[in-house]
């Protein structure tokens, strides 16, 4: 394997905060929104008067190649008259985050960020002597167009802006393209170096890349930029300090609907031409072609990471480094081959045609940060500083610093988008976004180098629980305690509660049973992580007398009571339905009980959560109770004997109530089976009928 380095040299010299279990290193921030004053907002007086912020939701995407800096944007709305709005912040991370960020804004007061997505540095000659400084470069969104903003002590202060305005670049003023509002990637846009140079990327509406580096000894720069235009469907995702960058050419022709590894070389103009293209190549990942999408590119440009397609059948994409690309100058076949590994992915990576996704490294390569989809969006790290490419790790974030009590208040870190190294603390840096019950926040991990390799997290099954542990904080305990290595919780198909064989008649129940255990037994399995307290084995049971309570469902049967579904609980309105009193009277009673407080007798109730509206009681109950006064004698016989056909003849309007043979169904004539089901419900006048003298609704 070529160029691939060990982590020689770089040793922690602290750790940053001590976890609980394992005693395991890791510290993680939230990035809070940013409020305040000093957000412009567009009113009918120039200058853009200033007003109170209040954010919502923030976006960590950009760290500094020392991680001591990260850049991304915050959300919400001006306390004035509620605009949404976004503004581009800088936070420090060196010592815990610095209040909720800086506002990064310049000179005119017109030109604060809405949007930031790069960060790097630069070193430049001030002075007299002359002596290099550096300074800090950010790349980001300004009233609507790109623009870059410089300061020398930390984003506390800014230089004037230098941004691209309606003429599309500033200077050389004769230099022009089209004026579309500019499209910035997802993150790491922006590459600094050792000299006053910087590249920065972004696009156009039509997919166009525009790849630019800009120079300069002052500050601001003394001079600005020079522009290089891309082709058409192409999306270059990250840059190199060396000019190089790297993302994806979408073709529609001779390769269908396809994405293609692809790189962007800086190119210099000839004079007099004011701009020059850059070089354009291609390179191929895990399956030996072109297709695919690069994502991030170390500084040197040595390694590329990115997405492809696999050889041997597995569905979907899954990420990749590549090591000294090979690049190629056209898409023609044959391929000369480049070295390309394939990132470790969790076993239980499912759910989604994108299996894994770096987007972002480190800038010596040897990190690299981004999603690892496990049913869901999960933010991981990779090392893959290790010679050998079987030994590389991923980390899943969730999981590790849920496992080292310090996940809150995150319930999920969803994606990681930047990692850097602080050489000089030992510290790995990780800059993302995840999930708050606030909403959406950014968030910066740090890892101590020391602790490099990391423990593996799995799922700690417990009776009615599961969270993320590391193995020594989970020992394997029979019948009440399981570890899975490198599982979710939601992917580990933990023991559960087991309704045993005879539970219908006893609730029997089991803790921590294997859900093939159950079945097979006869039984009936509860769930993952379920426990058999709160009657998971019983159901609610409304019974003749009105009440209701948790019972064994066949017991509930046996004492002529309804019953619920397994593990339903008895409340209000569990017992109510309709209730036919009388043809046309329907009233929605509990079932059993007293009439006469609101009870249903079993005959006359309609199922439990029927409703009026939908049942309306055409018929009496019983059915044979032609005048609804509770007797079944001469007066309700001669109605009947109206009504009666004989076999095959007609029914009458009026009769169908007396149509009850086949039971439920009918037959559309009142005959002699009718009259046996009359019979049976005869009372006599004066005597109460029984209501369930038949199965007639």
């Amino acid at each position: 394997m070529k160029r691939l380095r060990k982590a020689a040299g770089l040793i922690a010299v602290g750790v940053v905060a001590i976890g609980a279990a394992g005693a395991f290193a890791g510290t993680l921030m939230e990035v809070p929104p940013y409020s305040g004053f000093g957000v412009l907002r567009k009113g009918d007086i120039d200058p853009y008067p200033l007003s109170q912020m209040t954010g919502t939701a923030s976006q960590a995407r950009a760290l500094t190649p020392d991680g001591r800096y990260v850049v991304g944007l915050t959300t919400g709305t001006y306390d004035a008259d509620g605009t949404a709005t976004e503004i581009g912040n800088l936070w420090e991370v060196t010592n815990g985050m610095v209040g909720s960020g800086r506002r990064v804004d310049s000179t005119p007061a017109t030109s604060a960020a809405s949007i930031l997505t790069g960060a790097g540095y630069r070193t430049i000659e001030m002075g007299e002597p002359s002596t290099p400084v550096q300074q800090l470069v950010l790349q980001g969104i300004s009233t609507g167009w790109n623009a870059n903003w410089f300061s020398l002590d930390g984003g506390l202060t800014f230089g004037a802006i230098r941004r691209d305005v309606s003429t599309c670049f500033e200077p050389p003023s004769s230099c022009t393209g089209p004026c579309t509002s500019p499209i910035l990637g997802v993150a790491n846009t922006l590459a600094g170096s050792g000299s006053d140079l910087w590249y920065h990327l972004w696009r156009w509406t039509d997919f166009r890349t525009e790849f630019t580096k800009g120079f300069g000894a002052g500050d601001p720069p003394s001079a600005n930029v020079a522009p290089k235009s891309s082709a058409t469907r192409m999306w270059i995702n990250a840059v190199s300090s060396i000019g190089r960058a790297a993302g994806t050419l979408r073709t529609t022709s001779d390769l269908g609907n396809q994405y293609e590894n692809y790189v962007l070389t800086f190119a210099e103009p000839v004079p007099p031409a004011c701009t020059a293209s850059p070089k354009q190549s291609w390179f191929t990942a895990l399956d030996g072609t072109l297709k695919g999408e690069a994502y991030a590119i170390s500084a040197d440009g040595t390694r590329v990471f990115g997405r492809s397609v696999v050889l041997g059948g597995r569905a979907g994409t899954w990420p990749y480094m590549v090591v000294d690309p090979v690049l190629l100058p056209n898409r023609n076949e044959p391929y000369t081959t480049s070295t390309a590994y394939e990132l470790p992915t969790y076993p239980d990576t499912a759910g989604s045609t994108s299996n894994g996704l770096p987007y972002g490294c480190s800038a010596d390569g040897d990190f690299a940060a981004g999603m690892n989809y496990r049913g869901a969006e999960r933010a991981v790290l990779w090392d893959v500083r290790d010679a050998n490419p079987a030994n590389w790790k991923i980390y899943d974030l969730t999981a590790y610093f849920d496992s080292l009590g310090q996940l809150a208040p995150f319930i999920v870190l969803s994606r990681a988008y930047s990692v850097a190294v602080d050489t000089t603390s030992g510290t790995v840096v990780v800059a993302g976004i995840g999930a708050t019950g606030a909403g959406t926040r950014g968030f910066v991990a740090t890892i101590a180098l020391s602790e490099f390799p990391l423990p593996d997290t799995g799922a700690c099954c417990m009776i009615g629980s599961c969270t993320s542990k590391f193995a020594v904080d989970c020992p394997d305990i029979a019948d009440q305690q399981r570890w899975t290595a490198k599982t979710l919780c939601a992917n580990a198909a933990c023991p559960g509660a087991c309704c045993t064989e005879g539970y219908l008649m006893t609730g029997a129940c089991s803790d921590f049973v294997e859900s093939a255990t159950c079945t097979d037994g006869g039984g009936v399995f509860r769930g993952a992580s379920s426990a058999c307290a709160a009657g998971a084995c019983l159901g609610s049971c409304c019974k003749t007398d009105g009440t209701c309570e948790e019972e064994p469902l066949d017991h509930c049967t046996s004492i002529d009571g309804l019953g619920g579904a397994l593990g339903s609980t008895c409340g209000d309105s569990t017992c109510l339905g309709a209730c036919c009193l009388t043809a046309g009277d329907c009233q929605e009673r509990k079932y059993g009980g007293d009439e006469d407080v609101d009870g249903c007798s079993p005959a006359k109730f309609k199922g439990i959560g029927t409703i009026c509206e939908e049942d309306t009681c055409p018929c009496s109950i019983p059915f044979a109770d032609a005048d609804g006064d509770g007797d079944v004698d001469q007066a309700d016989f001669a109605v009947f004997q109206a009504c009666y056909t004989g076999q095959g003849g007609t029914l009458a309007t009026g009769c169908e109530c007396y149509d009850v043979h086949p039971a439920g169904a009918g037959d559309s004539d009142i005959d002699t089976d009718d009259w046996a089901a009359f019979e049976a419900c005869a009372s006599g006048a004066g005597i109460a009928a029984d209501a369930a003298c038949d199965d007639a609704p």
